[in-house]
């Protein structure tokens, strides 16, 4: 039996989403449609105000404005900045309440195989913040696999070309296992990560 149009929309919008299958998508959208409860409604506004988000013109990072919260803030410490690959790991890192810095959101990792190359990244903007900032210690927070050891790699380089040695440069202890997700890590170990920072 074919569901309605509107409803099988609903079921292949939500197939879209990551981690979510045609079973779960139906079930999804046929709880919505039968919902008394109100989450129908408070969810279709919740998806337009989405519309407001946007990235924030000095670190990337999720805003409504055009200056980030966090770049905002007068209290952080302004020369240093810590490098991420996604906001996902920018939040992981601002729930341990340990960096009192200011963040750069890369926008990923080195990746060819994957087409992802330098040029794919937001290095020039990152290399400029760094010089505008007259930043003082970079922390790479990058995912600790094979991707995040090359960008790693790539980023010193081209610090230290532009820099010439003037900041210092840290990557996270390695309270994070190889292959492992800054996202997923527990408190603990991103604590542990952030106190046992390297020099690199």
């Amino acid at each position: 039996m074919d569901l309605p149009d509107p409803l099988q929309k609903m079921v292949d919008s939500l197939t879209r989403l990551p981690s979510l299958g045609p079973r779960t998508a139906e079930r999804l959208a046929l709880f919505l449609v039968n919902d008394l409860s109100g989450v129908r409604q408070s969810l279709g506004k919740a998806l337009v105000g989405l519309d407001k988000v946007k990235t924030c013109e000095e670190c990337f990072n999720l805003t409504t404005d055009n200056i980030c919260v966090v770049c905002k803030d007068q209290e952080r410490e302004g020369r240093s900045l810590c490098v991420v690959e996604k906001v996902t790991d920018l939040l992981a890192i601002e729930k341990t309440g340990q960096y009192k810095g200011r963040y750069f959101v890369l926008g990923g990792v080195i990746d060819p195989l994957n087409g992802l190359g330098p040029e794919e990244l937001r290095v020039p903007r990152l290399l400029e913040k760094i010089k505008k900032d007259k930043v003082r210690e970079v922390l790479l927070a990058v995912n600790p696999t094979i991707e995040g050891e090359a960008t790693v790699i790539y980023l010193k380089k081209e610090v230290e070309k532009v820099l010439e040695g003037k900041v210092k440069m840290s990557r996270l202890g390695r309270g994070i296992p190889t292959g492992g997700d800054l996202a997923f890590a527990d408190m603990s170990t991103l604590l542990r990560s952030l106190e046992n920072r390297e020099e690199i």
